[in-house]
């Protein structure tokens, strides 16, 4: 897969027309890449929610996991693994 630019150097022009073609040109094939990776990630089935989990049932998860806490405290209810622990995040 191509790799996508990060600080893309963009024209501009005093003619509009020009400017918006050539931002067009770029624009649209990063994203149809975009699209085709996000397509590539997700379930089809539109079932990527987060798991769903109790404070007594969190998993065993390595870092970066992310998962909703039925019954955490407010403030707690999407939890994030790091370090070893969960953390709040919301």
């Amino acid at each position: 897969m191509k790799q996508v630019l990060e600080s893309p150097q963009l024209s501009t022009s005093d003619q509009p027309d020009k400017t918006l073609r050539a931002w067009a040109a770029y624009l649209t094939p990063l994203f149809n890449a975009i699209g085709f990776r996000l397509n590539r990630c997700f379930p089809k089935d539109g079932s990527e929610g987060l798991n769903a989990y109790t404070v007594a049932t969190r998993p065993a998860a390595p870092d970066g996991t992310i998962i909703y806490v039925s019954d955490g405290a407010a403030g707690a209810n999407f939890q994030g693994r790091a370090g070893g622990a969960w953390v709040n995040l919301g």
